[in-house]
């Protein structure tokens, strides 16, 4: 849309004309200038600071945003419906001021929403985002492109952890089969950029890896570890974390070069589950004592999300960045937004749900020998 010498609409509880914070919520509207008359005004201030992706509304009869408003939004109506198209970013300061205050005389700088769109949907809207993206051609991806490494692999399909093996079941109704059969599987994750999955077995001192079907399985780590129980993959940033129960540690190491390993965290409770948003770049962990904790990759800015006690698996939906998890004790299955930290309840009366999984549409859940779709 074009919105040059067009009006928009600013709210804001900013300085008002006294230079006092508002009380009330102020309203203004605004010409929107092209960037040679914006320089005009002000050549100095805009010269250096204006960019592509910016544009300037204002400079007319000493109505402007101001201190405070910056991060409000500029709205413009199109058909009874508003929408928004800039966000406060700055404003020349005023001449001959005790404090730096706006200059309403000159136009307010907004950052342009539409120059933003790709990065927006991929965080609201981050299914419609990874189907748009083209399939990555190389098995290198260089710095700053964006191509979806998933698609290169078969993914219509789950990677289901049993009691003794480790089974490959079609989404479109084909039988199952397995993959690995295991002593006794402890923790299953998968990276869908390199198309392999990592698994843990209890009473050995290894994390394992092997390509969708099976094959080409590796020790993927032997060294240092003493049980290693519960594990998450971050495909974006190349790394594996893992639960080391005999050491009580939550560990960490480069999916390309496990050599490059570090401890995260010293565990002092039991850990049930963890997992990782690669996107929001999120580590979590259950916790049996304390419930679901977040924490950022590196381990730090530990946070209380949800209090409860019989949380057994845990996935993040990659489609609405909710944790989603088994709530044994109240036999439910339920989402939880970290942002709002309220929960959404999936399905209930739950039948002794062991392991879940989480697609853009579905949720999956094993009960004993049994997959179970929603």
């Amino acid at each position: 849309m074009h919105i040059f010498e067009s009006e928009g609409t600013v709210v804001g509880f900013g300085l008002d004309e006294t230079d006092e914070p508002s009380k009330k919520l102020q309203e203004a509207t605004l010409p929107v200038l092209n960037r040679d008359n914006c320089l005009k005004y002000d050549p100095k201030t805009y010269g250096s600071r204006l960019k592509s992706g910016m544009y300037c509304a204002g400079g007319k009869d000493n109505i402007s945003a101001c201190n405070g408003d910056s991060g409000g939004g500029m709205f413009f109506e199109i058909d009874k419906t508003w929408y928004l198209r800039g966000i406060v970013s700055f404003s020349p300061i005023r001449p001959n001021t005790a404090r730096p205050l706006c200059d309403p005389s000159k136009p307010t700088v907004f950052t342009d929403v539409s120059k933003y769109t790709k990065w927006i949907l991929r965080y609201t809207n981050t299914t419609k985002w990874l189907k748009e993206l083209p399939t990555c051609v190389n098995s290198t991806i260089e710095k700053d492109t964006e191509c979806n490494a998933g698609g290169r692999f078969d993914h219509d399909f789950l990677i289901v952890g049993m009691k003794d093996r480790i089974i490959r079941a079609p989404m479109n109704g084909d039988p199952a089969f397995n993959v690995h059969e295991v002593e006794k599987l402890e923790g299953l994750d998968y990276d869908c950029v390199g198309g392999r999955f990592y698994w843990t077995e209890a009473g050995t001192a290894a994390i394992f890896s092997a390509k969708y079907d099976g094959t080409d399985k590796k020790n993927f780590i032997n060294m240092d570890v003493k049980n290693p129980t519960h594990i998450a993959v971050d495909w974006v940033s190349r790394r594996l974390y893992w639960v080391d129960s005999g050491k009580k540690t939550l560990e960490v190491a480069s999916l390309e070069n496990p050599s490059l390993r570090t401890t995260v965290r010293v565990l002092m409770a039991e850990t049930r589950r963890i997992a990782v948003d690669p996107l929001q770049r999120k580590l979590y962990r259950i916790s049996k004592s304390h419930g679901i904790m977040s924490y950022n990759l590196d381990g730090s800015e530990q946070e209380p999300l949800l209090y409860a006690t019989e949380l057994e698996d845990m996935k993040v939906s990659m489609a609405t960045g909710e944790i989603c998890y088994i709530d044994d004790s109240n036999s439910k299955i339920e989402c939880l937004d970290t942002r709002s930290k309220l929960t959404r309840t999936i399905v209930s009366n739950v039948t002794d749900p062991l392991s879940l999984a989480v697609t853009d549409e579905l949720f999956y859940w094993t009960t004993e020998n049994r997959l179970v779709i929603l």
